[in-house]
C-alpha cells in the first residue's frame, strides 16, 4: 500500500512539471508570434514611407534639374518626415548613379516580449530603389486650337511659345519620340499631297468669271463709335468708322475667282465623323477654298472655307516640327471632336496615315481657349444665306449650346481612351466652367487636366506634361 501510493505521488509531479513546460512553450510561442507580426506589420509601414519617400525625392530631382542649390539628401529627409517617418530611429543612407536613386534605412524595432526571448532589439533593413524610364519613346499628337479667339490677348504667341519648348523637352529627354501637330478650328487641312488619296472625295475645281460695280464712298467729315461684336464665341470691342455726308460713285468691275482645293477637309455624316476607318462607306469631304454663290437681292456672297494651318503627321524631325508651331495661325470657329478625331487617324494604322508604330505608347494633348461653337448641319448646308462656309459646319448663334459637339468631343475621348491613348488636356483662358469639366473629363486622370489661366501657365502645363514622361519613375528591388 505504501509504495502505491509513492509511486502515484511522483506521477503528479511529473504531470506539473510537464505541464508547466507546456505553458511555458506556449508563451514563448505566443510571445514571438505577437512580436512577429508587430515587426511585419513595422516593416510594411517604413517600406511604404521609405518607397514613397524616394519617388517624391526623384520628382523632386527631375523637377529641379539644373538648379544648384537643389540637395537629393535634404529632399529624401524631408519627404521621409512628411510621410510620417522619425529620422531619429535612423538616418537615411543616400546614393545615386546613372539616375538611380537608393535610400536604406536600419532602424531597431523594440520588442514586446523581447526579454523572455533574450533580444530585446531586432533591427529592420528598408532598402528602396527608383529608377526613371529614361529615353522611352512615344507617339505624341498635339491637338491644338487656332481658332479666332486665339488671336486675342498675346494667345497665339503663347502657344509658340509653349509648342516650342515642349517640343525641345521631348528633343532633349525623349529623342526618338515621334510627334504630330494637329491644329484646328471649324475644319482640319490635311495638304494637297492627299489628293488622290483613296479615303479623299476632292471637289472638281473651277473657275467663275464675276462683274460688279464697285462702289467708292467719300464722307465729309467721319467719326468712331466703340462697338461689340462676337466673334468664335467670345465678345470684344473696337471703335466703328461712322462716316457722315456720305457721296458714293460706281466702276464696272470684273474678275475671275478660282475655287480650288488647297487641302482642306470637313466631316461626314452618318456618325462617321466618329470613326476612323469605313471609307468604303463614304469618304472625307475636301473643301473648296472659295464657292461662288448669288444670294439675296442680287447681291454676291461667297461660301469660303477658313481653314487652318495643315496637320504635321508623326515625325521626330524636331527642327521641322517647331517651323510647324510657328507658322500656326488664329481663324475661323471651334470644334474640338474634328481635332480628337484627326488625332486618332493620325496615330492608328491603316488610312489615312499609316507609318504608325503600335508598340510605342500613345498620347495626346489637346489644347483649347474656348468652347465648341458649331454643328453639324448636313441638311441646312446648302441654304442660300448661310455665307459661312461650306457645307458641312454651321456657327451657332452667340450663347448657345453646343450640344451635339459636346457630346461628340466626349465619344472621341472615350474611344482614344479605350484603345490605350493617354489624354493630357489644357483649358487656355477658358471662360466656360461647362468645357473645363468636359475637357477634365477628356483627360485620362484629374492629375492629366490643366487650367492655365496664362501664357506663363500654359508654358508650364507643357512643361509639366512633357516632364511627366521623361519622370515616370519605378521602384525596382
Amino acid at each position: 500500500m505504501f509504495k502505491l501510493q509513492t509511486y502515484k505521488k511522483n506521477t503528479d509531479g511529473n504531470l506539473s512539471m510537464m505541464f508547466g513546460g507546456c505553458v511555458m512553450i506556449i508563451m514563448f510561442g505566443v510571445a514571438a508570434a505577437a512580436d512577429y507580426s508587430g515587426m511585419v506589420s513595422k516593416k510594411a509601414d517604413l517600406r511604404d514611407q521609405v518607397d514613397n519617400a524616394t519617388l517624391s525625392a526623384a520628382v523632386k530631382k527631375s523637377d529641379n534639374q539644373g538648379n544648384p542649390d537643389f540637395d537629393l539628401n535634404t529632399a529624401v529627409k524631408e519627404a521621409l518626415e512628411a510621410n510620417g517617418y522619425d529620422l531619429s530611429l535612423g538616418k537615411p543612407i543616400v546614393k545615386e548613379e546613372n539616375g538611380v536613386i537608393n535610400v536604406a534605412v536600419n532602424v531597431p524595432h523594440k520588442l514586446t516580449f523581447g526579454k523572455l526571448l533574450g533580444s530585446p532589439t531586432k533591427n529592420i533593413n528598408i532598402d528602396s530603389t527608383v529608377e526613371a524610364n529614361g529615353g522611352e519613346q512615344y507617339e505624341i499628337a498635339l491637338v491644338l486650337d487656332s481658332t479666332d479667339s486665339m488671336s486675342r490677348n498675346g494667345r497665339i504667341g503663347a502657344l509658340r511659345i509653349a509648342g516650342y519648348e515642349f517640343i525641345e523637352t521631348i528633343r532633349d529627354e525623349n529623342a526618338g519620340t515621334r510627334i504630330a501637330i494637329i491644329p484646328f478650328s471649324r475644319y482640319v487641312t490635311v495638304g494637297t499631297g492627299f489628293r488622290n488619296a483613296i479615303w479623299l472625295d476632292v471637289p472638281e475645281e473651277f473657275d467663275t468669271e464675276r462683274s460688279w460695280q464697285q462702289a467708292t464712298h467719300n464722307c465729309e467729315s467721319v467719326t468712331y463709335e466703340p462697338t461689340t461684336e462676337t466673334r468664335d464665341g467670345e465678345e470684344y470691342t473696337y471703335d466703328k468708322k461712322i462716316c457722315h455726308g456720305r457721296t458714293t460713285t460706281y466702276e464696272t468691275k470684273t474678275k475671275i475667282i478660282e475655287s480650288r482645293w488647297e487641302g482642306c477637309v470637313g466631316v461626314r455624316t452618318n456618325g462617321l465623323h466618329l470613326v476612323d476607318g469605313s471609307y468604303n462607306l463614304e469618304l472625307v469631304p475636301g473643301l473648296l477654298n472659295t464657292i461662288p454663290h448669288e444670294t439675296l437681292e442680287n447681291r454676291n456672297v461667297d461660301k469660303e472655307a477658313w481653314c487652318p494651318e495643315s496637320i504635321m503627321p508623326l515625325t521626330d524631325d524636331y527642327d521641322l516640327l517647331k517651323t510647324k508651331i510657328a507658322d500656326i495661325y488664329p481663324v475661323d470657329s471651334t470644334y474640338i471632336p474634328l481635332g480628337l478625331s484627326w488625332a486618332q487617324r493620325v496615330l492608328s494604322p491603316g488610312e489615312p496615315f499609316t507609318e504608325i508604330d503600335t508598340n510605342k505608347q500613345k498620347i495626346v494633348v489637346l489644347m483649347t481657349d474656348g468652347n465648341n461653337t458649331v454643328k453639324i448641319d448636313h441638311e441646312n448646308s446648302t441654304n442660300p444665306v448661310d455665307m459661312a462656309t461650306p457645307p458641312y459646319l454651321q456657327q451657332l448663334s452667340f450663347g448657345t449650346v453646343a450640344t451635339q459637339a459636346n457630346a461628340d468631343t466626349l465619344v472621341m475621348c472615350n474611344t482614344l481612351k479605350s484603345e490605350g491613348t493617354k489624354i493630357f488636356t489644357i483649358a487656355f483662358q477658358v471662360p466656360d466652367e461647362t468645357t473645363k469639366k468636359i475637357l477634365n473629363s477628356c483627360a485620362s486622370s484629374p492629375a492629366n487636366y490643366f487650367d492655365a489661366g496664362s501664357g506663363e501657365q500654359l508654358s508650364r502645363s507643357f512643361a509639366a506634361i512633357a516632364g511627366s514622361l521623361k519622370s515616370e519613375l519605378r521602384i525596382v528591388r
